[in-house]
Parts: C-alpha cells; structure tokens; sequence
C-alpha cells in the first residue's frame, strides 16, 4: 500500500471524528423546542372488573377424572361398536 493511501485513510478517519465532536446546538434547540410543544395523549384505563370467587361445590358432581367419567366420554366419542369380520388379533 502506498503512503498515500494511508495519509487519505487517517485523514479521513480525523474528518469523521471532528464532525462527531462539533456542537449541534440547533438540532438540541429545536428537540427542546419539540419536547415543549409535544402533548403526550394518554387515554385513562378503565377500572378492572372486581374478582369475585365462587364456593366450591364440586363435592356432589361426578369425578372428573374417574373411569366412570372416562368410560362415557369413550363411548360417546366412539360410538357404537362394530366386529368387522375381517378383523383379526395379531400375535
């Protein structure tokens, strides 16, 4: 690399670091300036519906999860049954 090249480098790396540093008093005038005029809209939330738990009463409904409840659902999402002939257990 020639001499040249790394003079054009550095100064352009010095070029990039000196518009960094400038002042930008009026990009900062006029961000103050919008914060002023700038009403923020904010809409009020509305009050949550009160929680109001109910007794358990699950003492006299059937279990859930007992094979008496398991064994309707079965037969419900079956349907009835049918042997078909060709049917044949494998061993």
């Amino acid at each position: 690399m020639t001499r040249s090249f790394w003079i054009m480098l550095l100064a352009a790396g010095v070029g990039g670091l000196t518009a960094c540093a400038t002042s930008h008093e009026d990009l900062q005038q006029w961000m103050a300036e919008q914060r002023r005029q700038t009403v923020p809209k904010v809409t009020p939330l509305t009050e949550p519906t009160r929680y109001v738990p109910l007794a358990y009463v699950g003492g006299t409904a059937a279990d859930a999860f007992g094979s008496d409840r398991l064994t309707q659902v079965l037969r419900r999402e079956t349907g009835p049954l049918s042997v078909s002939a060709s049917w044949s257990p494998r061993s």
